[in-house]
């Protein structure tokens, strides 16, 4: 095949490579199914065509019995039964013959077309078809009652004579060509089957060489981009990840200045200043302290991004104790309930595990009803790994805002109504991810929230993502 050829192929896109393979495969399929059905339907056409020429003979033969019978019979009844007999036989016959040389549709007979056996029923001096209309009508001779007995002795001796020998000799080579045929026919669908495999194989050859192997080729050069971007865009991740991780620390530290001396500036200046000048200062404290808060969190969020951590196996029960201790410090928390109890020891960083409580409490203290605040924590063992949930009976959550609260920075409310940065929770997925499990929420307005989780029973050996 010629370079343009070539070139043709290889500009194809692996949709259309893959597209005109199938075209081609399904065309070779389609041509070999009609050829095989046309064959296959003729050559039940032959099955039952010879079937037909062998049932000839017979009738012939049954004929000439039936006949010489009703001829020799004395009893009128036997004579009458016999009669009825040699009718359908000679019917059936004739009807035979017919539809063997005009073809019949329904009996699925085709029109005679064969020149050789064409040849025997109508070439020659004792061409078939003549012969048989000749034998039908000697045997309806003898059906006639009013018949004279000498027509019917001619008749009876015409069918003794040719039955035996001439119309069973010719019938005998129709059948035999009709066999012939039938077997070259086989022969042909044989060979013709033969011809489509190698069509086929070729088929596949040629694919392989002109479609599949570059196919494959592009696909491997596909991949190998893939990595190579995939490499790049994990460095690249990476060195954000470290960008943030030393931005959000070095930002720490000009805000604590700004923090630090706006609050002095407010002491000293406190009674020099209006009550407008105040409220710009009390501003400007808030949106530093949000600022700081933000810092935090996202410090934090690259930390557990870049920071390396050891598995262990870690008291649950413990890290729950010791989160809430961390956030029930204040008077605000005062009355809320823990419930906890025959939690189990997984494998997983301790540190996490406090922060992904910590975090978990606070989210249900920010959005706790007017009801005092119920934290509940189980844990049930699955095949591989444990399934825990954290529930309250907060203000709960539509089902549209369930993938958006583990987002960075994504908020559902004003700061002015519940404070917050939106990190919390994307810190949770962030440990959750990095331990191989999984994290979901479960919700209804005013029906209170549950936090699924699921932790490995094994120590997993691959590292944190």
């Amino acid at each position: 095949m010629g370079h343009a050829q070539k070139n043709m192929f290889q500009s194809l896109s692996l949709r259309q490579g893959y597209l005109l393979a199938l075209a081609l495969i399904l065309a070779l399929a389609t041509c070999k199914f009609i050829a095989l059905h046309l064959l296959i339907s003729g050559q039940e056409s032959a099955a039952t065509v010879i079937n037909i020429s062998g049932r000839q003979r017979m009738l012939s033969q049954r004929a000439a019995f039936y006949t010489f019978a009703v001829a020799s019979a004395d009893n009128t009844e036997e004579k009458q039964n016999l009669s009825k007999s040699l009718r359908a036989t000679v019917a059936e016959f004739e009807q035979n013959h017919i539809d063997l040389i005009a073809g019949n549709p329904i009996r699925k007979i085709p029109p005679l077309d064969a020149p050789d056996i064409r040849q025997i029923y109508f070439d020659g001096e004792i061409a078939l078809d003549p012969l048989v209309r000749k034998y039908i009508a000697a045997i309806n001779l003898i059906l006639d009652q009013d018949a004279s007995i000498a027509s019917v002795e001619n008749a009876l001796d015409y069918i003794l004579e040719i039955g035996p020998s001439i119309l069973l000799k010719q019938l005998d080579k129709v059948v035999s060509l009709h066999e012939v045929k039938a077997r070259a026919d086989v022969n042909f669908t044989e060979n013709l089957q033969f011809l489509f495999w190698v069509l086929t194989a070729l088929v596949l050859v040629l694919e392989a060489k002109l479609l599949f192997k570059p196919m494959a080729k592009r696909i491997e050069a596909s991949v190998a981009e893939l990595k190579q971007r995939k490499t790049i865009i994990q460095k690249q991740y990476q060195e954000l990840e470290r960008f943030t991780y030393i931005a959000s620390h070095d930002l720490q530290e000009p805000l604590r200045k700004i923090i630090g001396f706006t609050e002095r500036l407010q002491e000293s200046a406190q009674n020099n200043l209006d009550e407008k000048s105040q409220t710009y200062m009390q501003f400007i404290l808030g949106g530093a302290y949000h600022m700081r808060d933000l810092v935090h969190g996202l410090h934090t969020y690259a930390r557990l991004s870049t920071a390396e951590y050891d598995i262990e196996q870690v008291d649950m029960n413990m890290a729950v104790k010791l989160a809430f201790r961390a956030i029930n410090k204040g008077p605000d928390q005062d009355g809320i309930t823990l419930d906890y109890k025959n939690l189990p020891v997984v494998p997983y960083n301790k540190a996490m595990a406090i922060h992904l409580f910590q975090s978990l409490f606070e989210n249900a203290f920010k959005y706790k009803s007017a009801a005092a605040l119920i934290i509940t924590v189980t844990a049930k063992e699955e095949a591989d790994h444990w399934l825990f949930c954290v529930s309250d009976n907060g203000i709960g959550i539509e089902e549209k805002y369930f993938e958006r609260i583990f987002t960075m920075f994504q908020r559902l409310h004003r700061k002015e109504d519940i404070p917050g940065t939106g990190i919390g929770l994307a810190l949770v997925k962030k440990i959750t991810d990095r331990h191989h499990g999984r994290i979901w929420v479960q919700s209804e307005p005013g029906q209170g929230t549950q936090f699924y989780f699921t932790v490995l029973k094994v120590f997993n050996p691959e590292p944190l993502r």
